[in-house]
């Protein structure tokens, strides 16, 4: 308890399309780090562009 991830790591990649929904940093950050950190992808999967990705982690490119 107390240390489980709000998104479970290895089900994400098989729910992709849930990404749409992401909205807080803390979820964007989980998501990212589900993805290998591929800003990218994950960016093109929300469609957004990075800069705005970047902007809702709350970090800078």
């Amino acid at each position: 308890m107390g240390n489980e991830p709000l998104i479970d790591k290895r089900s994400l990649g098989n729910h992709i399309a849930a990404l749409h929904d992401l909205s807080s940093a803390q979820e964007l950050q989980i998501a990212l780090d589900a993805l290998g950190g591929n800003v990218s992808r994950l960016a093109r999967t929300l469609g957004i562009s990075r800069t705005t990705l970047y902007k809702r982690l709350g970090t800078h490119d």
